[in-house]
């Protein structure tokens, strides 16, 4: 069970990217402690939501996991893609841009969303709950000492890790997409 918590963990924090939101949360952020809680519960939120009730939502509007899985992999190579190109993902404007930019589609956005389902119907409820608190934990911590983790990893640090993320993610993406074809044969 630990290696399947860990591994949904991995999952789980590798889409969620956090050091790939740290220059746009420490561009918007006035008050550190206060966006980070921000950013990362309505991240939670989005996250455990789908945790809990992605399963339905799939019954409800008749898909199969493996629909999921191509769809999710398509998405997560799209962003993949785009962040190891540095191509700017599209935002939006006008709300609350730390809860809506950073905890939303940055942090809990498809890929990541669409993974906790994935991750749910492969590992079980329970060890997707807890992969999903460690990584939403971690995040919170990352984006705590942005400024920190800025200071020491600079700009080129950070696009770094960002870029080997980027290439993770797309081979995740591709075993995804794989396994929804394996699924739907």
């Amino acid at each position: 069970m630990s290696g399947e918590i860990l591994q949904a963990f991995i999952t789980l924090f590798l889409i969620m990217d956090p050091f790939s939101s740290l220059p746009v949360f420490l561009g918007m952020a006035k008050d550190i402690k206060k966006d980070a809680a921000i950013a990362t519960i309505s991240a939670a939120i989005a996250l455990f939501s789908f945790i809990l009730l992605g399963n339905v939502a799939l019954g409800v509007l008749d898909l199969t996991l493996g629909d999921v899985q191509i769809a999710g992999g398509i998405i997560l190579l799209g962003i993949a893609v785009q962040y190891a190109l540095g191509m700017e993902i599209r935002k939006r404007e006008g709300v609350n841009l730390a809860v809506v930019l950073i905890g939303v589609p940055l942090i809990s956005g498809p890929g990541t969303l669409t993974a906790s389902m994935v991750l749910v119907n492969t590992f079980g409820l329970e060890t997707t709950l807890i992969a999903g608190t460690f990584a939403i934990f971690l995040t919170f911590v990352i984006l705590l000492g942005s400024q920190q983790i800025k200071k020491l990893l600079g700009e080129v640090g950070i696009e770094i890790i960002s870029r080997i993320f980027s290439l993770l993610l797309a081979a995740m993406a591709v075993s995804f997409i794989r396994k929804g074809l394996g699924g739907s044969i």
